[in-house]
């Protein structure tokens, strides 16, 4: 039986010249049509192949590279070209409020070069609770101000008015001679409260030291026997703000010239 010729008549396979890419391409479709084979694939030439692939992956490359950079710069700029803000500033006083405790951030997202504070223009402590998270105690009230300089130099700062500390003294409400004792009542508005259990009085001419007769912390009076001589009485309040009265010796009268020991 004559074998089937499978080369198509116009192509000259006897030719000592190389094919073209055309004519690999109808060499191959005319291979797989006689033999019956489906052509699933398509002629591409294996050089584009490789160039393309390499096109793309470093084109990918190159745009993960910038996108990194692009990222990182931003991350880095508050430290760097612009100050870094101070945020969530917030103040609590102490139980007894004697003092108040005052925490913050900074919002940086490298380190800062120094945090510092000044309460009524006088430098104060800064403790550093976390990363970028700090805190400053504060004992009395005022003017809070908090400053950060970035690593650049750039500066930021933040004020705040201290006003929940107990620094005032009790008041005197009123006060009248009974017979042979002085009633007088106080009060400590706002702060802590009056420390009944630790008023006393002082005569400068003798020497001598009083304690009251009794005292009523509800309604607030404190009664002492009238003294012969002049006499200091200091009444502190829980947060060790004293009030200095003086009451006067003279018969049937009292004084209540008084001052304030912060």
């Amino acid at each position: 039986m004559k074998k089937k010729d499978f080369l198509p008549e116009r192509i000259n396979t006897e030719s000592d010249e190389h094919f073209t890419p055309e004519q690999e391409d109808m060499l191959l479709h005319s291979i797989l049509t006689d033999l019956h084979i489906e052509e699933s694939i398509q002629a591409v030439p294996q050089k584009n192949i490789y160039r393309s692939a390499f096109r793309k992956k470093y084109f990918m490359r190159k745009c993960l590279a910038a996108a990194c950079a692009a990222i990182l710069l931003l991350t880095l700029m508050p430290g760097t070209v612009v100050p870094a803000p101070i945020s969530e500033v917030s103040a609590a006083p102490s139980p007894d409020a004697s003092s108040a405790r005052v925490e913050f951030s900074v919002s940086s997202a490298i380190p800062v070069r120094e945090v510092s504070a000044q309460m009524n223009d006088q430098e104060i402590q800064v403790e550093e609770t976390s990363y970028q998270n700090y805190a400053v105690d504060v004992q009395e009230n005022g003017y809070l101000l908090l400053e950060v300089y970035s690593i650049s130099g750039m500066y930021s700062s933040h004020g705040i008015e201290i006003d929940s500390i107990d620094d005032q003294a009790p008041d005197v409400i009123t006060h009248y001679q009974d017979r042979e004792t002085i009633v007088i009542s106080f009060s400590d508005n706002d702060g802590v409260g009056v420390d009944y259990s630790s008023i006393y009085g002082y005569s400068p001419d003798t020497g001598v030291t009083v304690t009251p007769l009794y005292y009523n912390e509800r309604t607030g009076q404190v009664t002492f026997a009238v003294p012969t001589e002049s006499m200091y009485i200091y009444v502190p309040d829980k947060n060790g703000n004293t009030l200095t009265l003086m009451l006067s010796a003279a018969p049937g009268s009292s004084s209540s010239d008084s001052t304030e020991d912060g």
